[in-house]
């Protein structure tokens, strides 16, 4: 009896683990990711107090790509943040807080900076627990203007 079911199980991993590499290999062949760095810039129409931003989008592979693209479906062409409908006000909404978060500069700022800082503090329980020693924490990335924005 345990044969049977230990046979059945394994059949049932080979037959699910093929389903997922042929959903996996059919998407692979529509997708596009780039690789390197990616320049943020404020949409048109913003009044940028800054300088845009270079984003190292490659390091960020170990994250599922809803994380940052929460509105994208899976298709040829992810979303940005500034894309239409989503984080595209130039400007704070002032008159409604709730529509703060469309605001494409608070999108992106508490997205990233937001995740840093999570990491960070993660890193820091980690490193006073002594679970791990803090040359093998990850790094948890900018929180600092400049760090982001470099000089004009």
């Amino acid at each position: 009896m345990k044969r049977v079911s230990v046979l059945v199980i394994c059949l049932a991993l080979v037959f699910t683990m093929g389903t997922v590499l042929d959903a996996v290999g059919s998407q692979e062949e529509e997708l596009c990711v780039p690789l390197g760095e990616l320049e943020l810039q404020a949409p048109d129409g913003a009044n940028a107090q800054r300088s845009s931003v270079m984003f190292p989008h490659g390091l960020h592979f170990n994250y599922s790509c809803q994380q940052c693209h929460h509105q994208w479906e899976g298709g040829v062409e992810g979303l940005n943040c500034t894309t239409s409908g989503c984080h595209d006000k130039v400007e704070t909404p002032r008159n409604n807080p709730d529509e703060k978060i469309l605001y494409f500069k608070e999108a992106y700022h508490e997205l990233c900076i937001g995740c840093h800082r999570q990491i960070k503090a993660e890193n820091r329980r980690l490193e006073m627990s002594g679970q791990i020693l803090k040359e093998k924490l990850p790094n948890s990335g900018p929180t600092g203007c400049t760090e982001c924005h470099p000089e004009w």
